[in-house]
């Protein structure tokens, strides 16, 4: 499932339909996906590490499946939860990162 989600956030990022934004804000802000002029924008806290903002892009990501095929908020966070803790994504998401880090 979440190589689906992936495969899915690259086809948004490369059409601009996707952003993902590292700012540096108060602790209490872990991160969040929002829609913002028809555009989607993953916002990540850059005072976590790398290892935590790793989990929390897994979750985020997961989250785009609620915004773009109207799933109920508490399936996608049930799934988001469990995406974020599971290793396999975790190395999906490095290689994508690795790939195309550049258009963030």
């Amino acid at each position: 499932m979440f190589n689906d989600i992936l495969k899915k956030t690259i086809q948004m990022i490369n059409c601009g339909e996707l952003r993902i934004v590292y700012k540096e804000v108060d602790y209490t802000f872990t991160g969040v996906t929002i829609n913002k002029n028809e555009q989607t924008v993953i916002i990540l806290n850059s005072k976590y590490s790398y290892e935590y903002n790793l989990n929390k892009l897994i979750h985020e990501i997961t989250h785009i499946r609620q915004i773009k095929e109207n799933i109920s908020v508490k399936e996608c966070e049930k799934q988001a939860e469990e995406t974020e803790n599971n290793p396999v994504a975790k190395k999906q998401l490095v290689n994508f990162i690795n790939k195309y880090e550049h258009t963030f």
